[in-house]
């Protein structure tokens, strides 16, 4: 089996995957965000022979966003997540970086990703209630390194 991680270019090549893993209320306003913000965006594709089945990054802003982490559900709990997330780190690591924030949502889609975000050490630092179109919890939690 062939792996590596590369760069991505092209927001056509994520779509699909965010698609499958995000709930359908949300869908239409995520991937116009990352379509406007692309560029401001470094993201890394985990593939398996020629096959996107994960995605992370970061969204160089102040403070540092994680962007798009998402894995196919046939690869979860894998260790695609954490290779990805390990990327970035290093990448932030070698710009002198000390700490990543990630927003998520209180749903059920986003369950396993607010576990993963904990055993990595990422902390709770507020959240924003009902802040959704549906009504959900919006999280947002900070990792040092």
């Amino acid at each position: 089996m062939i792996k590596r991680i590369k760069t991505l270019h092209e927001v056509q090549e994520i779509i699909p995957l965010i698609k499958l893993t995000m709930p359908n209320e949300l869908y239409k306003n995520a991937i116009e965000s990352l379509s406007t913000n692309f560029n401001e965006r470094i993201l890394f594709g985990f593939y398996e022979l020629n096959k996107l089945i994960g995605v992370c990054g970061y969204q160089y802003t102040n403070p540092i966003y994680l962007s798009w982490t998402v894995v196919h559900p046939d690869y979860q709990h894998k260790g695609v997540g954490q290779k990805l997330l390990n990327k970035v780190i290093r990448e932030l690591k070698k710009l002198n970086e000390t700490s990543i924030c990630v927003e998520t949502y209180e749903h059920p889609m986003f369950f396993n990703a607010i576990r993963f975000y904990m055993k990595n050490e990422f902390k709770l630092i507020g959240f924003l209630p009902d802040c959704s179109e549906n009504g959900y919890t919006t999280l947002y939690l900070q990792k040092n390194f």
